[in-house]
C-alpha cells in the first residue's frame, strides 16, 4: 500500500468535524455534491469500468474486471443512504456539463488524532481531464480548512501506476497546474498580509490571494516565515504577475491562475518538477515566459517532466515520448 498525506503541522483542538452537512463544492471544472440514491445507475456503469475495477482492487483478476457491477437494490439502498451518513463524506464529481464523471469520499475519522482517509474514483468519462486533480483539492481544502481535519491521507493499491505517480508527488512538489492542490491547504501559520479573512468555520470558506498561494508550500517545505514572502514575490514576477500578488486567486483569469501554479511550483525549487499542460491557457507571450522558465529550470539540473498537447512546449524538450491508450513510445 502506498500513502501521502496532506497535513497540519500544528494541530490545535476543536469540534469533532461536521460530516452531516453535505456541501456543495465548486472549482473551475468541477463540481462536488452530495451523492443520492439516483446516482447509482451512473455509478454501476462507473465501477463497471476494468480499469476503474483494477485499479481500486475490487477484483483480482482481469477476466473479473470484465464482469459488470450489477444495478441492484444493494446498491441503490447504499447510494440513497448516503446524505444521512454523519460519520463521512460521500461527494459526487460532475464535470462542467453536469455529467457524472466519479466519487471522491472522506472515511475513517479518527477523533484521538482528528486525521481522515481519502478516495476518489474517476469514470472513463472523466479521465485524463484534470477532473480528479481538482475534485481531491477541493475534498482536502475543505477537510482541513472547514472540517479541521489535521491529516488526509490518500491510499492506493501497490498495483496501482497512476495512483502511485501521484503519492511521489508529495516528495517533488506539486504539480505546475492551473488549480490550488493539495499540499496548499494546510493551516500553516503565515504572516497576517497573507490572510484576506479569519479562518472560516464549518460551512464557511476563506478565499486567499495570489501571494499566499505561492508562499504557504514554502512554509509546509520548511522555509523561514521572514523568507518564504519574498521568494513567492520573485516568483510571480517571474512570470509576469508581480501586479496581482495582492489579488484573490478567484478574481484572476485562467491564464493568471495558471502562471501563479507555475510560480509556486517555481517558488519551491525542487530537484523534479511535474508539470501538467503548464500552456493550455496562455496566450503566445507568456507561453513563451513559462517555457523560457521551465527550460531554465532544466538547464539547473532539474528534471522537468511536462505533460502536453502543445507542439511549443513539445519543441522546447529535451526527450519526448508519446502516450496513447496506455502505450508509451518515442517518436
Amino acid at each position: 500500500m502506498s500513502r501521502t498525506s496532506v497535513s497540519d503541522p500544528d494541530p490545535a483542538p476543536g469540534p469533532a468535524p461536521d460530516f452531516a452537512t453535505k456541501p456543495r463544492l465548486r472549482r473551475q471544472h468541477v463540481t462536488l455534491r452530495p451523492m443520492t440514491g439516483e446516482d447509482a445507475e451512473a455509478m454501476a456503469q462507473i465501477l463497471s469500468d476494468p480499469q476503474v475495477r483494477l485499479l481500486t482492487g475490487s477484483v483480482e483478476t482481469t477476466a473479473q474486471a470484465h464482469e459488470p457491477w450489477p444495478l441492484d437494490d444493494t446498491l441503490v439502498q447504499w447510494y440513497s443512504s448516503r446524505p444521512d451518513q454523519d460519520d463521512r463524506l460521500d461527494l459526487a464529481i460532475e464535470d462542467e456539463a453536469g455529467t457524472l464523471v466519479g466519487e471522491v469520499v472522506l472515511n475513517d475519522y479518527d477523533p484521538r488524532e482528528r486525521p481522515c482517509n481519502l478516495r476518489v474514483l474517476i469514470g472513463p468519462a472523466g479521465r485524463d481531464r484534470g477532473l480528479g486533480t481538482e475534485a481531491v483539492a477541493l475534498t482536502t481544502s475543505y477537510g482541513i480548512r472547514d472540517l479541521g481535519l489535521t491529516r488526509i491521507t490518500l491510499e492506493v493499491l501497490d498495483t496501482n501506476p497512476r495512483g502511485r505517480a501521484s503519492t511521489r508527488r508529495s516528495d517533488t512538489g506539486p504539480p505546475a497546474t492551473g488549480t490550488r492542490l493539495p499540499c496548499s491547504t494546510g493551516r500553516t501559520s503565515a504572516p497576517s498580509t497573507w490572510r484576506s479573512t479569519p479562518t472560516p468555520g464549518p460551512g464557511t470558506r476563506r478565499e486567499e490571494r495570489a501571494a499566499a498561494d505561492v508562499g504557504r508550500p514554502l512554509l509546509a517545505r520548511g522555509v523561514a516565515a521572514a523568507h518564504a514572502p519574498a521568494r513567492a514575490d520573485a516568483a510571480l514576477d517571474a512570470v509576469g504577475l508581480g501586479e496581482v500578488f495582492s489579488h484573490l486567486v478567484e478574481e484572476l483569469s485562467g491564464g493568471q491562475q495558471q502562471r501563479v501554479a507555475v510560480a509556486r511550483a517555481l517558488a519551491l525549487d525542487c530537484r523534479v518538477l511535474l508539470a501538467d499542460e503548464p500552456t493550455s491557457e496562455l496566450d503566445h507571450t507568456n507561453r513563451e515566459v513559462v517555457l523560457r522558465l521551465l527550460r531554465a529550470r532544466a538547464s539547473q539540473g532539474a528534471a522537468v517532466v511536462m505533460a502536453t498537447h502543445d507542439p511549443e512546449a513539445v519543441a522546447a524538450a529535451d526527450l519526448v515520448v508519446h502516450l496513447d491508450d496506455g502505450v508509451l513510445t518515442t517518436p
